[in-house]
């Protein structure tokens, strides 16, 4: 049924980045909810791939506040621990919402919100959100970091300013950044105007 060529565990950053600098025809896989339809429905890009797990790579995973106070999200948080999440539910509520409607629960246990911001796609369930947020995706290769504002990363349906051997690692929100939006929600709710899904 799916057409893959090969598939690889990488345990740490470093070894990932290795992998794809030597197999620029490789494709990262976290959830596996979204590339494994692609592959299905026989997308080019996404058929006879050599596939990497990153499931095992510790950096990727796990929502803290860091020493600036930005809550940092692992790019292979599942939905159901960023919606679960006591930070995320007290600092990114809307985010933790809208996570947390996204498919069924295998969905939500299986699928990441890296995957799901990687994907491009228009109807994310993620993506939204974390414009309103105005977040900040640290991506990294086996040459840099760079922080992308989220405003930058989506180039087009599908498309995201990824280069080749680059790796979501983690989403960041400032903190100043929850509390104005949270005031603005309040001031409307207030004034008792519609707030309409985006």
């Amino acid at each position: 049924m799916f057409d893959i060529k090969s598939y690889t565990e990488a345990n740490t950053l470093k070894e990932l980045f290795e992998i794809l600098d030597n197999n620029h025809d490789a494709r990262i896989v976290s959830g596996g909810t979204d590339i494994l339809i692609k592959n299905r429905d026989r997308d080019q890009n996404f058929i006879g791939k050599d596939l990497v797990g990153v499931t095992r790579i510790p950096e990727l995973h796990g929502i803290h506040l860091d020493a600036e106070e930005t809550l940092c999200i692992g790019a292979a948080s599942s939905f159901t621990n960023v919606s679960n999440n006591e930070l995320t539910k007290q600092l990114a509520a809307t985010l933790a919402y809208a996570v947390s409607t996204v498919g069924g629960p295998q969905t939500r246990n299986a699928g990441t919100i890296g995957g799901n911001v990687c994907n491009g796609a228009t109807s994310g369930d993620s993506g939204a959100t974390l414009f309103a947020y105005n977040a900040i995706l640290e991506v990294q290769n086996s040459r840099e970091t760079k922080n992308i504002p989220i405003q930058e990363f989506y180039l087009g349906p599908g498309k995201v300013n990824l280069n080749q051997g680059d790796v979501l690692v983690k989403i960041k929100i400032k903190k100043k950044t929850t509390i104005s939006l949270m005031v603005t929600i309040l001031n409307l709710l207030k004034e008792k105007r519609w707030i309409l899904p985006i």
